[in-house]
């Protein structure tokens, strides 16, 4: 299931590409299990074609998310708010024609292809030692000087050490800049630094359109000489949901949040207490603010998560608490602060300040931070992370393990699959 990380890189994919352009068209078929609002539960229209007046010639002026929640906001209509209001339930995605998505999902093998990648860029240069650089330059002098000053630097992927070679592009210059220099590879020799970036790490695009499983499709404005942009919600399992909304209540995102389904949701944690929007935004958090629910501070946070009988796992997937975590986040908050999944915080801990509880807060908000400003780019997560090692349960491998070496176990609590390290997550009871 999409959570809290890879939401946000769907909704920096639309704040990135789709921010200031016109909706020009939609294909909306008839779907009450997507359009909910169709339902006799929620009556808001007769049709698609309803939805389809709404939205089409608004422009997207932002795009917004809280948890697994994400939504545009389009030009007013009559001076009333315009909003989509997104949910990717367990399979959705929006895709963008002919746009690149550095997502991968872990599931299905996913994770082995991650792992692959991950390899293949360490290997991708081999390291050449510094004695000789002298070869490689008009001045050996300037070019040890160049090594020197940007060792410990990373230039488009690549991390500069005292072994690592740089060619200036033109050897009769004896003052090489950064955007002059060549980093040499014993494979791909004289391949310019900005050319071996990862792009290998990216998705492909998709050759067929509308991609499989899209459940409906709009069509955004070009920009000067570019292409109209094409986007689609796909969903195998049809577990997505979208809503419209357009009254006077949902004028703020603060004003939005009070209304169904955001006001189920407890704060999101990837959000800090003053976060907000950057005017600018080429990578990372889209929208940091918290849309007046921010997380709670660990006074408030230690109170609330005493008070509750579940078990630390099936507490954390509770979204009315935290928003935006799921299966592989709650395991990974849960391996990070050394809990059990099965553990009963209630029964095995009488004070509010226990350490415990403050590694958990401490997880809670490092992982949800760390992974929402990698987009859910798994190839930038920590090497010794569980999630990244937690997917080979039905694989014919005996023993599946971390980084360091550790086994992991699988359990099922309330129906979802846990994996965890048994050797560092110990019930606090029994250790």
């Amino acid at each position: 299931m999409p959570e809290v990380a890879e939401v946000a890189h769907v909704c920096a994919q639309l704040r990135r590409h789709l921010v200031g352009r016109t909706i020009t068209d939609a294909i909306l078929p008839r779907d009450n299990l997507l359009f909910p609002q169709l339902t006799k539960e929620e009556p808001i229209a007769k049709s698609t074609d309803a939805f389809r007046d709404l939205i089409v010639g608004r422009k997207v002026e932002k795009a917004c998310r809280h948890g697994k929640y994400f939504w545009l906001r389009l030009s007013p209509l009559k001076k009333q708010p315009v909003i989509i209001m997104m949910h990717l339930g367990m399979t959705g995605m929006i895709k963008l024609k002919e746009i690149k998505s550095h997502l991968i999902l872990m599931e299905n093998g996913g994770d082995v292809k991650v792992k692959k990648l991950m390899s293949d860029d360490r290997d991708k240069h081999v390291i050449v030692k510094r004695r000789k650089l002298r070869a490689f330059a008009n001045s050996s002098d300037d070019t040890i000087l160049v090594a020197q000053s940007l060792e410990g630097r990373t230039l488009t992927g690549v991390k500069v050490s005292q072994d690592t070679v740089l060619r200036p592009k033109d050897k009769t210059r004896r003052n090489v800049k950064v955007e002059d220099i060549l980093l040499v590879d014993v494979k791909q020799e004289q391949t310019p630094l900005d050319e071996l970036a990862d792009d290998a790490n990216e998705e492909d695009i998709d050759d067929v359109w509308p991609p499989k499983f899209t459940k409906f499709e709009l069509v955004f404005s070009s920009h000067d000489k570019e292409k109209p942009i094409y986007a689609a919600f796909t969903d195998p399992r049809r577990l997505g949901r979208v809503r419209f909304y357009n009254d006077v209540d949902c004028m703020t995102e603060e004003s939005l949040m009070k209304r169904f389904p955001l006001d189920k949701l407890g704060p999101d944690y990837s959000k800090a207490p003053d976060g907000s929007e950057a005017s600018k935004f080429v990578f990372g958090d889209p929208d940091p603010s918290p849309h007046g629910r921010p997380r709670l501070d660990f006074e408030q946070f230690s109170k609330l998560i005493l008070s509750r009988k579940k078990v630390a796992k099936t507490l954390l997937l509770d979204q009315g608490i935290f928003a935006g975590i799921g299966n592989w986040v709650a395991d990974e908050v849960l391996f990070q602060a050394r809990i059990h999944p099965n553990e009963i915080l209630l029964k095995s801990i009488d004070t509010e300040d226990h350490e415990v509880v403050k590694r958990l807060y401490d997880a809670i908000i490092y992982v949800m931070e760390f992974a929402v400003n990698v987009e859910g780019d798994a190839k930038k997560f920590p090497e010794d992370w569980l999630m990244l090692h937690r997917w080979g349960k039905r694989r014919k491998e005996a023993d599946p393990q971390t980084k360091t070496g550790h086994s992991l176990e699988f359990v099922t609590l309330g129906g979802r699959t846990s994996c965890f390290v048994p050797k560092l997550q110990k019930l606090l009871n029994d250790s």
